[in-house]
């Protein structure tokens, strides 16, 4: 497949499809992004939420690290070709790694992998299984 057919089947299959996706300015996306940036720093930095109370001290830590970085990357949109599927098809992926939803996501996985081994259909290995 061709670079131009490329950005034309993602176009029409999925960002031009106006109800699913909304097109932003350039303005309007970056004062969005700011403010859910802002949001974050609010939540896990001020010391008067809830979240800033339930934080160990290595938590806190790592926050502290994540979100004083100087440059985050955007995420990024693209299509994975389904060859398979007759016709075939582009699946939309939304990369976010190095973005400061990734740092997030990197916490929150860290704490559920501790309580895995507590749900009753959880099977380590094949041997366990």
């Amino acid at each position: 497949m061709d670079r131009k057919e490329y950005i034309n089947r993602v176009l029409t299959e999925h960002l031009l499809d106006s109800t699913t996706y909304t097109q932003l300015s350039q303005t309007s996306a970056l004062q969005q992004l700011n403010d859910i940036q802002e949001q974050i720093h609010y939540t896990f930095e001020h010391p008067n939420t809830s979240t800033q109370n339930s934080l160990s001290y290595a938590d806190k830590k790592y926050f502290s690290r994540a979100l004083h970085q100087n440059k985050y990357r955007t995420p990024t949109f693209y299509g994975l070709v389904k060859i398979h599927k007759t016709p075939w098809k582009l699946r939309p992926v939304v990369s976010c790694c190095g973005s400061l939803l990734a740092r997030i996501s990197t916490w929150i996985d860290f704490h559920l992998q501790q309580l895995k081994h507590t749900i009753p259909s959880y099977i380590k290995d094949s041997e366990d299984l």
